[in-house]
């Protein structure tokens, strides 16, 4: 009875944790995927043969769930698309003018583009696939030579386009951009960063855990701060006013003149003046 415990328990190792998604985004990133998967192919269509297209379907494929999927993700970012293209496209044409197209160079190939997109912190998955398709790639697109750059860029760009345009307009924020430290102008850290955990602690942990994570440092600090939120719903009583309060205030008196408090608000962004 034992061993099959121990091993339902290896078996249940396999499974994937339960998606706490909902169907309503399951629809709009199916639906952004087909479509700017079509987009793109359809572009690719009128530029360039078919040959070289059946070389660059898979890996468009592959990037269309990440950008849509999970756009929120460190891999999926438009830094991590475009820069990894060109990477693998890059190594694979020089690997094959070097030494041949061979499947062992074209694992070779993807393993020098992984190093490089980690170094120029561009990291993405399909990019690998690209790398190896264009070293294996039929002889008359191989002597294209680093003219392929061409129809892959043309066919990330035209991915990027659709991402951009199909998530932002279904309130999906992408790409993800860092919030501001500043907002207001003041030496004020932002309200949330007063309790709890700073961007160093953030930092700190990131690199004591010492492995690729796939979500952005925005996102992680905010999903470590909502988890304290719940947190502290248990333990209201130990928070004290001083904690989240501001420091470094902005303040009007009566014989202060209408236009520098007016200027007051829209340095600082503020609503009121004390």
């Amino acid at each position: 009875m034992r061993a099959i415990s121990i091993w339902k328990t290896w078996l249940r190792d396999f499974l994937s944790a339960q998606m706490l998604t909902s169907p309503r985004e399951w629809l709009r990133v199916s639906c952004g995927t087909g479509l700017g998967l079509l987009l793109s192919v359809w572009l690719c269509q009128q530029l360039f043969t078919a040959e070289l297209l059946l070389h660059l379907i898979g890996p468009l494929a592959a990037s269309a769930v990440l950008v849509f999927a999970v756009s929120s993700g460190a891999l999926a970012q438009p830094w991590s698309l475009l820069g990894s293209y060109a990477i693998a496209t890059v190594v694979a044409v020089t690997l094959g003018l070097l030494v041949g197209h061979t499947p062992a160079y074209a694992c070779l190939a993807v393993a020098i583009s992984v190093l490089l997109m980690s170094v120029l912190r561009c990291l993405h998955p399909p990019a690998g696939a690209v790398a190896f398709g264009v070293m294996l790639a039929e002889p008359l697109v191989q002597q294209q030579g680093y003219l392929l750059l061409l129809p892959v860029m043309c066919a990330a760009v035209a991915l990027l386009c659709a991402a951009l345009l199909y998530n932002n307009l279904t309130g999906a924020r992408y790409p993800k951009r860092p919030q501001l430290s500043e907002l207001h102008h003041t030496h004020d850290p932002l309200p949330e960063q007063r309790v709890g955990i700073s961007p160093d602690d953030l930092e700190h942990a990131l690199e004591d855990f010492g492995q690729f994570v796939d979500i952005t440092r925005e996102d992680l600090g905010r999903l470590v701060r909502a988890t304290e939120g719940y947190a502290l719903k248990r333990s209201m009583a130990n928070l004290r006013a001083k904690q989240i309060m501001s420091h470094d205030l902005r303040c009007v008196t009566p014989q202060t003149r209408r236009e520098e408090a007016l200027g007051l608000l829209r340095h600082h962004r503020l609503r009121n003046l004390p």
